[in-house]
């Protein structure tokens, strides 16, 4: 800001110290009806105030204007173009730097001033018509510029405000999907607990309690700290909810789950044409739900935003890594977040997210819209 300041400042001196120069030259080498010297006296009145032109743009335009009215008198002749340029100058400012109801006396002492000037003095029309077009027009230049550049920050300040908002709207919906999330594994986390304090109960209760009684213990402890998991993970589901439902513990969908999945669309006017590409392996309940979970909110998105075509779903199976595309012909346009299961690209990059994947969302080269996503199958999730 400091640096604007001086460089606005060293402009507008320049601006004046060279009309000043001009002017100069105008009064010694020039026509004159007076002695030189009076009218380089007024040429520095008429110049000298444009330094501080941005200001007090009203009283420098009212110098100038003031200046140019005594003019006549040490110059009958008229016709400095110093005085011209230098009233150009300070009208233009006015209408650049003045708002308000102020920017309207920038006609009144550039345009007004002389039309009285000229009326009493007995002014022919082509003096009227050149104060007008040279003054008046140079204030309406700046005048206009000034409202272009006060829309341009009203824009400025709105597109701002939307950027906020939108990425507001995005942080929560982004919170909003992985507490959805959070709240399935949840069930497949409790599920798991579960099968480890059956199958721990059954080991130790078939254990003959005089030679194994160590062991028996050993295991009562690991079935005592799974139920206190198993208390700690409902507490845990009874913040996550926020529709207030109970600790519902369904078994979560998975791939098995996929020709169902598959039944559902073509009877909702989607067909769906599946390819399977390497070897099909038993995944991890997580990863598991992750993966029947995008493909489902892929074929959502087709069945809402392309018009019911036909679509692909690909599955690979490479190593430690599951690859899923789902390809649709027609554009579509994701959700950003919805309500239901975890729809929309926020959730499905969330999921992916969390097992160490990669994904992407965008136009396919044919024209239509692909969602590709991987999976690792490691069990550290890396």
């Amino acid at each position: 800001m400091a640096d604007e300041i001086r460089r606005d400042a060293v402009v507008d001196w320049s601006a004046a110290g060279g009309l000043l120069a001009l002017a100069l030259i105008e009064a010694a080498f020039g026509p004159v009806t007076s002695p030189r010297w009076q009218q380089a006296m007024v040429a520095v009145a008429w110049t000298l105030p444009l330094a501080w032109r941005r200001r007090w743009p009203v009283a420098v335009l009212a110098a100038v204007m003031a200046a140019g009215g005594v003019m006549p008198v040490v110059n009958s002749d008229g016709g400095l173009i110093s005085f011209v340029l230098a009233g150009v100058l300070a009208a233009f400012t006015v209408g650049r730097h003045v708002g308000g109801r102020a920017a309207w006396w920038g006609p009144a002492l550039s345009m007004a001033y002389w039309w009285v000037y000229y009326g009493a003095l007995g002014g022919s029309l082509s003096d009227y018509e050149f104060t007008t077009l040279i003054y008046g027009g140079a204030w309406a230049v700046g005048y206009v510029l000034r409202r272009r550049d006060a829309r341009i920050d009203h824009l400025t300040g709105v597109a701002q405000v939307l950027r906020t908002e939108a990425v507001e709207r995005e942080r929560r919906a982004v919170e909003r999907e992985r507490a959805r999330i959070a709240r399935e594994l949840h069930d497949v986390v409790s599920h798991s607990i579960s099968a480890v304090v059956i199958q721990t109960q059954a080991v130790r209760r078939r254990l003959g309690a005089e030679e194994h009684q160590e062991e028996i213990d050993d295991l009562g402890a690991v079935e005592t700290t799974a139920r206190q998991a198993m208390a700690e993970m409902r507490r845990l589901l009874g913040m996550l909810r926020a529709d207030g439902n109970g600790h519902i513990l369904a078994p979560q969908p998975g791939l098995d789950q996929l020709g169902k999945l598959l039944a559902d669309m073509e009877n909702a006017g989607v067909s769906v044409a599946l390819e399977v590409h390497g070897d099909p392996i038993a995944l991890a309940p997580g990863v598991d739900l992750a993966a029947y979970r995008i493909v489902q909110e892929g074929l959502t998105n087709v069945m809402r935003h392309a018009g019911g075509a036909p679509a692909k779903v690909r599955l690979h199976y490479r190593g430690e890594v599951l690859s899923l595309c789902i390809e649709n012909p027609r554009p579509a346009t994701p959700t950003v977040g919805s309500q239901g299961s975890g729809q929309g690209l926020i959730g499905m990059r969330e999921r992916v997210f969390l097992y160490g994947g990669t994904f992407r969302a965008g136009p396919s080269p044919t024209g239509g819209f692909t969602i590709e996503a991987s999976l690792s199958l490691r069990s550290d999730g890396s």
